[in-house]
C-alpha cells in the first residue's frame, strides 16, 4: 500500500537519539494515524509518554515503558536499537520533509480505503446509499486529496525548505573518499545515495586502490562494508597488514609463521570495517547482508569489486540485461540504505584496457546505464 517503512523507522530512530525531533514532528503535524505499521505507532505513543514524565525518550527509558505498559499487546522481541542504525543528524526542514511525506502516505491511503469502501457498497447494494451518503463520501474524498496535494506539491517556500534540509544532511553525511587531494577537490563530497564509478584496467592495482580506501575510511572512524568477488579475504587482509604496519610480504608471513603478529591492533585499526568475499554475490545479497551488519553498527560506505565479478539472479539473461540490471540495483540500494558505494569497474583490454588508449566512461561494457547510475 501507500507506506514509507524506511521514513517511518527514521523519525522514530532520530527521536530516540535526539529528543528534539519529537517536537520538530509534533510541529509538522505528525499524529499516531500517520504510521502504517502498528507497532510503529504505538512506540511513537510510548515515545510521547516517556517525554511527557519529564524523562529523555532514549532507547533504554522506551524499552523499559515497553516492557512494563505495551509488551502484552505486541509479545514479540522489539529491536530498538535497530531503529537508531545510521540515522543522519536531523534538522528542522528534514524532520518536517518526513512527516510531509508520512502525512501524504496516510491520506493516499485513507483515501484508498474510503474510495473502495464506497465502491463495494455501490456495487453490493446501490439502493443503500442515498444521496446525502454519496456527496458526504465525495467530500472526504475531495479533502483527502487536498491534503495529498498540500503535502506533496511544494510551494516556493517548501523548495527552499526542501534545500536547507538536503543540506543538512549533506553537512552531517558527506565524506571524501581520500585518494589524491586533487580527486577530492575534483568530486567534492560523495552524500549518502551516490554511486562512485572506480574503472580501472586489468592488473594495475584496483585491490591496491580499495585497500587504501579501506585504510581511509578506518581512520576516520566511518562503518564500512566490503565485497570482494574477486578475491580472498585473507589476501586483502595480508596487503591492508603490509599498509597498516609499512612491512614487507615477506615480513608479514614471518609474524604469521613465528605467531609474532600484532592481531590486536591490526582488528583496532580495522574496526569499523566488515568484508564478504562470496563470489558471484548478487545485489540483491549485497542488499540484505549489508543490512544485517547495518542492525550491528552503522555503515556509511559499501565498498564493491567489482561489477564484472557480480552474480546475476537470471543467469541466462544477455550481458546487457545483467549488466543493466545490476547497475541499476546498486543505486538502488545506495538509496534504500542511505550510503555511499563506491564501485570498481574492470575494463575489457578491447575497450582500452590494454593501455593502447585513455580510459574514459564509455571505455566500460555497456557503459550507457553504467553511466546513466553512476553520480
Amino acid at each position: 500500500g501507500y507506506a514509507s517503512l524506511d521514513g517511518e523507522r527514521l523519525i522514530l530512530g532520530q527521536a530516540l537519539i535526539w529528543p528534539a525531533v519529537i517536537a520538530w514532528a509534533e510541529g509538522a503535524g505528525l499524529r499516531r494515524s500517520d504510521f502504517f505499521r502498528a507497532w510503529h505507532a504505538r512506540c511513537w505513543d510510548v515515545i510521547l509518554e516517556v517525554a511527557s514524565q519529564g524523562r529523555v525518550p532514549d532507547v533504554v527509558s522506551v524499552r523499559d515503558h515497553w516492557q512494563r505498559r505495551i509488551s502484552r499487546d505486541y509479545p514479540g522481541d522489539v529491536d530498538f536499537w535497530a531503529l537508531t542504525n545510521a540515522v543522519p543528524c536531523p534538522g528542522p526542514e528534514h524532520v518536517s520533509c518526513w512527516v510531509r511525506h508520512l502525512r501524504a502516505l496516510a491520506a493516499q491511503r485513507k483515501a484508498a480505503s474510503v474510495s473502495a469502501r464506497l465502491t463495494d457498497t455501490l456495487r453490493s447494494n446501490p439502493g443503500a446509499m442515498t444521496d446525502g451518503a454519496f456527496d458526504l463520501a465525495m467530500r472526504d474524498l475531495d479533502g483527502l486529496r487536498s491534503q495529498i496535494v498540500d503535502d506533496v506539491a511544494l510551494t516556493p517556500a517548501g523548495i527552499v525548505g526542501e534545500i536547507a534540509a538536503t543540506m543538512a544532511m549533506q553537512r552531517e553525511a558527506v565524506l571524501q573518499l581520500g585518494l589524491t587531494p586533487e580527486l577530492d577537490e575534483a568530486l567534492g563530497a560523495i552524500a549518502p545515495g551516490e554511486v562512485v564509478g572506480i574503472l580501472a584496467r586489468p592488473g594495475v592495482g584496483k585491490t591496491l586502490i580499495m585497500g587504501h580506501l579501506m585504510e581511509h575510511l578506518a581512520f576516520k572512524k566511518l562503518g564500512q562494508m566490503v565485497f570482494s568477488a574477486e578475491m580472498q579475504a585473507g589476501e586483502i587482509g595480508r596487503r591492508m597488514a603490509q599498509r597498516l604496519f609499512r612491512l614487507r610480504r615477506h615480513a608479514v608471513e614471518t609474524q604469521f609463521r613465528d605467531e609474532t603478529f600484532d592481531g590486536v591492533s591490526f582488528a583496532m585499526a580495522l574496526e569499523g570495517l566488515r568484508m564478504d568475499h562470496t563470489g558471484g554475490i548478487t545485489v540483491g545479497e549485497i542488499r540484505r547482508r549489508t543490512e544485517v551488519v547495518m542492525r550491528q553498527q552503522p555503515v556509511r560506505v559499501v565498498l564493491v569489486d567489482h561489477l564484472g565479478r557480480l552474480g546475476s539472479d537470471n543467469p541466462k539473461s544477455s550481458t546487457y540485461d545483467r549488466v543493466s540490471e545490476q547497475a541499476r540495483s546498486i543505486k538502488d540500494v545506495a538509496k534504500a540504505l542511505r550510503v555511499a558505494v563506491v564501485l570498481l569497474i574492470q575494463v575489457s583490454r578491447e575497450s582500452g584496457g590494454d593501455g593502447s588508449r585513455k580510459l574514459h566512461i564509455g571505455s566500460a561494457r555497456e557503459s550507457g546505464v553504467i553511466e546513466e547510475n553512476l553520480d
